[in-house]
C-alpha cells in the first residue's frame, strides 16, 4: 500500500508543479446540409484582419468535405452583424449566421468552447451545426498516461507482495 501512497503523491506533485498551459488550441468542426468542415485555430487568435463589427484570421490549413484544404479566410462577426461565421475557400464561400462565437473584442476575441445552431446568411435555411472543443496539449496526455502507468504498477507490486506473504 505504501508504493501506491508514493505513486498517487508522485503525480499530484507533477500535476501541481507542472508550469503554466499555452493558450489553449481549439478543434472547430462544422456540419450542415452537403459540407463538413475542420480546422484549429488558438483559443485568442491574432486577427489577420480587423473592422468593426467582425474580425478575420487565415489563411488556414483544414478539412473540407474530407479533402484537405487552405481557406483563404474565415471570419467571425459579433452579435451586431448576426454572429455566425463564413469561410472563403477558392471554390465558393460559406456563409452563416448565429450566435457569437467569441468573448471581447474584434482586434483581441476569445473563442467560447462549445455547440452552435447556425442558419445560411442569405437564405436562413437551418440544419448547420460548430461545435468548438478544446484540443488537449500532449504534455497532457503523457502526464495522464505516466499516471496510470506508476498507480497500476504500483498495485501491481503490492498484489505480488501480498500474494507471497
Amino acid at each position: 500500500m505504501r508504493h501506491f501512497a508514493l505513486a498517487l503523491s508522485s503525480v499530484a506533485a507533477a500535476a501541481l508543479t507542472a508550469g503554466a498551459a499555452d493558450a489553449a488550441v481549439l478543434q472547430f468542426s462544422f456540419s450542415g446540409p452537403g459540407v463538413t468542415a475542420s480546422f484549429l485555430l488558438p483559443e485568442s487568435p491574432t486577427p489577420t484582419r480587423i473592422f468593426p463589427n467582425e474580425f478575420g484570421v487565415g489563411p488556414t490549413t483544414g478539412v473540407f468535405n474530407a479533402a484537405p484544404i487552405t481557406f483563404d479566410d474565415l471570419f467571425f462577426f459579433d452579435a451586431a452583424t448576426d454572429g455566425g461565421f463564413a469561410i472563403l475557400k477558392p471554390s465558393g464561400d460559406i456563409l452563416l449566421a448565429g450566435a457569437q462565437l467569441f468573448t471581447g473584442t474584434t482586434a483581441a476575441p476569445s473563442f467560447v468552447p462549445g455547440t452552435y445552431a447556425l442558419v445560411d446568411y442569405d437564405t436562413r435555411e437551418p440544419g448547420f451545426s460548430l461545435s468548438i472543443a478544446v484540443v488537449p496539449e500532449p504534455a497532457t496526455w503523457a502526464m495522464m498516461l505516466a499516471g496510470f502507468g506508476l498507480a497500476g504498477a504500483a498495485l501491481r507490486r503490492e498484489r505480488i507482495r501480498v500474494s507471497f506473504a
